[in-house]
């Protein structure tokens, strides 16, 4: 697996799906390997390709927070996904 490329994610509805959090991350253009996450879970990890590939997404959200969409079934709900780097080697 290559180094610096797990984001660590938490804070996630439970409603949350792994194409949400895709969706999410795509804003970023992040080239996504892998998504370790199944709906109800809260936290997850995202691998993605290449090797220290996490930090510069990292830098890109704001200080690390990515907003989700909004569910119709809670107008006042949006998903939040905090993002970790959980390695960084």
């Amino acid at each position: 697996m290559p180094k610096g490329s797990i984001i660590y994610f938490s804070g996630v509805s439970k409603t949350c799906t792994r194409e949400d959090v895709k969706e999410c991350l795509d804003k970023f253009d992040a080239d996504i390997a892998y998504i370790d996450f199944q709906r109800g879970q809260t936290e997850g990890w995202v691998r993605l390709q290449g090797e220290n590939a996490a930090k510069p997404l990292l830098e890109k959200t704001n200080e690390g927070k990515v907003r989700g969409k909004k569910y119709p079934q809670n107008f006042f709900h949006s998903i939040i996904i905090p993002l970790i780097i959980l390695k960084l080697q």
